[in-house]
């Protein structure tokens, strides 16, 4: 991983830990934890583009999440698809794959997360757990990851 990336990852984890501390794990004595989730395109990817993941969203995560917990949303690339691929499975117009295309959408950190639920199993959802998530922290420009 490129050195002046991770700096980047920690001031930026830095920086939201010293905004958004969770007092109540702190209180509990539970320490917080941060974790890495990631997107597939068919995550993050609709007919008008990049969709909103504004909201609470329910997510696959590790059993250990809790409430409190930091998130950075890796998204994967989108580099193996081409306009014509875009086109056809996300149902968007030629224009906005281009776009996409064009804005290197992708193999970034959008994102910081809150876990707002703690961890839990769903049987038959295809993820052995899931938690509520929220984004507390949009990166403008999303940090980008070199190949």
């Amino acid at each position: 991983m490129n050195l002046i990336l991770l700096a980047t990852i920690i001031v930026v984890l830095l920086i939201v830990l010293g905004v958004f501390k969770s007092d109540k794990r702190k209180a509990s004595g539970e320490d917080q934890k941060f974790w890495l989730f990631y997107a597939g395109p068919e995550n993050y990817l609709d007919e008008n583009g990049v969709q909103s993941l504004r909201g609470e969203v329910f997510w696959s995560c590790e059993p250990e999440t809790r409430k409190g917990d930091l998130i950075l949303l890796y998204r994967k690339s989108i580099n193996q698809f081409s306009v014509n691929t875009l086109t056809r499975r996300f149902k968007m117009t030629k224009e906005v794959a281009q776009d996409i295309k064009k804005r290197e959408v992708g193999k970034d950190i959008p994102a910081v997360w809150q876990a707002v639920s703690n961890s839990k199993r769903r049987f038959f959802w295809g993820w052995p757990c899931g938690c509520y998530v929220k984004e507390i922290q949009k990166l403008n420009p999303p940090i980008k990851l070199m190949s």
